[in-house]
C-alpha cells in the first residue's frame, strides 16, 4: 500500500491525515492526529440548547459549521450525539483559533 494524501477542504479534521491506497485503489484514512491547542485562554464557553447539535453551536459561535469536530475535540467528546445534551457547558475556541486550525 502507498501512503498518500487527499486534498480535503481546510476545515476538514482530515485535511493532514495520510491516506493509504490499496492495490486496488480502495482509500483507507490512517489514524487521525487531535490537534493541539494550548492556551486555555483562547476558549470561552457555552451551553448546549435544543437538539445539542454542535455543527450548530459551530455555525453560531464559529461561523462554520463544518469545525463541529474541533468543539467535539476540546470537550473530549467521543459521539457528539451520545456525548452531548441540553444545558451541558461546553468550550468554544475563539473563531481566531478555529480559524488558525482549519489553515494548518
Amino acid at each position: 500500500m502507498a501512503t498518500n494524501k487527499i486534498q480535503e477542504p481546510l476545515d476538514s479534521r482530515y485535511k493532514d491525515t495520510p491516506v493509504l491506497i490499496a492495490s486496488d485503489g480502495t482509500v483507507f484514512y490512517d489514524l487521525w492526529v487531535e490537534p493541539s491547542i494550548d492556551n486555555s485562554a483562547s476558549m470561552s464557553t457555552d451551553i448546549v440548547r435544543g437538539e445539542g447539535r454542535l455543527d450548530l453551536l459551530a455555525y453560531n459561535r464559529l461561523s462554520n459549521q463544518r469545525m463541529w469536530w474541533l468543539i467535539a475535540s476540546l470537550n473530549k467528546m467521543i459521539d457528539q450525539v451520545e456525548d452531548t445534551e441540553e444545558g451541558q457547558t461546553v468550550n468554544i475556541p475563539r473563531r481566531i483559533v478555529s480559524d488558525a486550525v482549519s489553515q494548518r
